[in-house]
């Protein structure tokens, strides 16, 4: 049980780290856009960023929902 814990919560919190790889490269890519001129940002890149907030949500209940074993639904204790 206690493998299953630390594996779950080890991949919950890996999801959460490539979440906030995933803004700063968005961050990274506009910034880069409005340097080299770009009036607009792109539709895909905005549409990214707005997605990344149901994402970082889901990333961060997550690493909760694994460490915080109460939380968990697999409970059966």
């Amino acid at each position: 049980m206690e493998v299953a814990k630390a594996l779950r919560t080890s991949g919950q919190s890996i999801f959460l780290a490539v979440n906030f790889l995933l803004v700063i490269a968005i961050l990274a890519t506009i910034r880069g856009e409005r340097k080299r001129g770009a009036k607009r940002t792109h539709p895909t890149l905005i549409l990214l960023l707005v997605l990344w907030f149901p994402l970082i949500i889901r990333g961060i209940f997550g690493v909760l929902q694994s460490a915080v074993w109460d939380l968990s639904y697999n409970n059966r204790e």
